[in-house]
């Protein structure tokens, strides 16, 4: 679907696919069931997602919806990381991560952010300033910088590796830097900055 498609009534799927253009979504105002097939949809690499935060509503559905055997496909921001998920009885996809891909003036954790990379900021993004007293947590990297990163500010844990892939210069204060695994060292790895 290139836009958005209203359904008067409900709607099924049980196999095949439908797509959905970024932004579009289907809207059907009696149950919506998706018992198989696909979804696939796409978002915006230049754009800010904060874990936890619906990324987008695919299906809005009316009540008795249920999406039970679907596969969700979200196309492929590097560095973001997407998870389909219910939101009441809409199906939504939802960031599991913190992927800046525009400007953001300041980012907060306090709580425990684990993901393939907690912190992305693309080679687009530019976020001001970090403060982390929680943990943020990542198999590749806890935070990643493509993009501009200002001062970290680290009263938490950062388990995992620091990537600065530009020549911008690291401001990292306090708090603690550990690996990703037990009893393991993160590192900090700076190609073009000092």
């Amino acid at each position: 679907l290139a836009n958005t498609v209203n359904v008067t009534g409900g709607f099924s799927q049980s196999s095949g696919a439908l797509t959905l253009a970024s932004g579009a979504q289907l809207v059907v105002s009696g149950a919506a069931s998706f018992t198989g097939g696909t979804i696939a949809t796409s978002v915006s690499g230049t754009a800010n997602y904060l874990a936890g935060s619906a990324a987008g509503t695919l299906i809005q559905g009316g009540t008795g919806s249920g999406y039970d055997g679907v596969t969700v496909q979200t196309g492929s921001v590097t560095g973001l990381a997407l998870q389909a998920q219910t939101s009441g009885t809409n199906l939504v996809a939802r960031a599991l991560n913190d992927y800046i891909g525009v400007s953001l003036g300041s980012l907060s954790n306090t709580g425990t952010l684990s993901a393939a990379t907690a912190v992305y900021v693309a080679a687009s993004g530019s976020l001001g300033s970090l403060t982390n007293s929680g943990t943020l947590s990542g198999s590749n990297a806890a935070i990643h910088n493509a993009g501009a990163l200002g001062p970290i500010t680290n009263t938490g844990v950062i388990a995992g590796n620091i990537d600065n892939l530009t020549a911008q210069a690291l401001q990292i204060s306090g708090g603690t830097l550990t690996g990703y695994a037990a009893n393991t060292q993160g590192t900090i790895t700076n190609t073009l900055g000092n």
